[in-house]
């Protein structure tokens, strides 16, 4: 088993390409055990396309994917997304219209051949974290839309994956479900112990547990860092105005200040 030293994803040379548009232009990623790491970029950066890679839904033009050591992808063989242990939640929740809250669990967990007794553990202990036990029998249209993220989010943590994938999970949601969805997240993070991987374009609602920063523009990795180093010194315009947005919704607090404030928090300081 690796060791907390040991880069549980690691992205060498990883390109993609269609036809002449370069979407991932050699990137090289490592992430570490129980890393939240938040990737930014504008439109266009390659942020998805970096995460659809990881998650096995696409196919890199060259280098390779590492998940806990093993190669999952490369140009010639891209392993199953169900085979890497990889939990994804997309911009959209992507919920199933016929199936309700408990459906959407339990088909996952009989896909992967968990036990009745498991499956019942299971469900109670997502249901309990998510705020989800009074919603377990109501459908998609039932459900207002950080409800539907909640339902996303469960699916995608039912089988205990290594890695948690968030691709602009705050993106179709109102300030207030943001802000709720955003410290339910952050909670998660802490009290699972997960490697969670955050796109966003703006990422001021998650900043507060971001453990680093990778900025993407034209798909490259142009800074990577903790989030004062990154947003201290900004190297491109895109991350100066970031930081510009980040210091205004924080106030007087910083980055650095505001990490520290989550943290207390979480852990009841």
């Amino acid at each position: 088993m690796a060791d907390a030293s040991t880069p549980i994803l690691r992205c060498s040379g990883l390109s993609r390409a269609v036809g002449k548009s370069i979407l991932l232009d050699s990137v090289n990623l490592d992430v570490a055990p129980r890393e939240f790491l938040v990737i930014a970029g504008p439109s266009g950066a390659g942020k998805t396309t970096l995460l659809r890679l990881i998650a096995g839904l696409d196919r890199p033009t060259a280098g390779t994917i590492e998940i806990a050591g093993r190669v999952v992808s490369s140009p010639r063989r891209v392993a199953a997304p169900a085979s890497r242990g990889v939990g994804m939640v997309f911009e959209q929740a992507a919920l199933w219209p016929h199936m309700n809250v408990t459906q959407h669990l339990s088909v996952v967990l009989r896909a992967n051949h968990v036990g009745a007794e498991e499956r019942r553990q299971r469900l109670a202990r997502l249901f309990d974290q998510l705020r989800l036990t009074a919603l377990r029998d109501r459908y998609p249209h039932e459900l207002s839309a950080g409800e539907r993220q909640r339902v996303a989010l469960a699916r995608s943590l039912v089988l205990s994956p290594r890695l948690l994938l968030l691709d602009e999970p705050l993106a179709h949601l109102d300030v207030p479900f943001a802000a709720e969805f955003a410290s339910l997240l952050i909670e998660l993070h802490a009290r699972e112990n997960l490697t969670t991987i955050c796109v966003m374009h703006r990422p001021e609602g998650v900043n507060a547990a971001a453990s680093r920063y990778v900025i993407l523009e034209q798909g490259r990795i142009v800074e990577s860092g903790r989030g004062e180093d990154v947003f201290r010194s900004p190297r491109t315009e895109f991350v100066a105005a970031l930081a510009r947005t980040m210091n205004r919704n924080q106030g007087t607090e910083g980055t650095k200040g505001t990490q520290e404030t989550t943290k207390r928090s979480l852990h009841g300081g």
